[in-house]
């Protein structure tokens, strides 16, 4: 018997003896589920910039110091209020829809809110159907706004979950007899 199991020692590889030793299955899949969200949650970062700077007709043409009616015949489909759609559409879907942690969909939240207004504010956005120059103003706070009671509902969805996670798991309590 012990010839037998040093023979099948001697054929396993030595690190995935010691992994199993060291992690248990689980824990490796666990670890690389958190490395996912964590790139998601980097990439959800960047993405707000990308798009103030790269995606909007207004922007990208105060970006090389003309106007968006000078170079585009049309810029009335392409709006703050679109960006700001997507936004929160790709900021409710990640709440509500995944299971990411909020720890991880805050950032992305503070990133969308912080990457609009720097945005509006260093390149003087006006919208030009309306008179005023802090006319993105408003369309900030939407954004803002929206994004929190977002946070706030993921925040509270997080919390149920885990209060029904631990009264699943929790101890069954003995009952005495009366």
């Amino acid at each position: 018997l012990e010839v037998r199991r040093r023979d099948r020692m001697a054929k396993a590889p030595l690190k995935t003896v010691c992994k199993e030793v060291q992690d248990p299955p689980g824990r490796v899949c666990d670890r690389s589920a958190v490395r996912i969200e964590y790139l998601i949650c980097a990439y959800g970062c960047v993405l707000p910039w990308i798009c103030c700077l790269c995606a909007n007709r207004r922007r990208v043409a105060l970006l090389f110091g003309v106007q968006a009616l000078d170079v585009w015949s049309s810029v009335n489909a392409d709006s703050d209020y679109d960006l700001i759609v997507v936004m929160l559409g790709t900021l409710m879907y990640l709440t509500t829809l995944t299971f990411m942690r909020f720890a991880c969909t805050a950032p992305i939240a503070i990133s969308c809110g912080l990457a609009y207004c720097s945005t509006s504010m260093a390149l003087n956005v006006r919208i030009i159907e309306c008179d005023t120059d802090s006319s993105w103003i408003w369309a900030a706070l939407l954004l803002i706004s929206a994004a929190g009671f977002d946070l706030w509902g993921h925040r509270t969805i997080e919390m149920q979950r885990r209060l029904t996670f631990l009264s699943l798991h929790a101890r069954p309590r003995t009952q005495h007899p009366v």
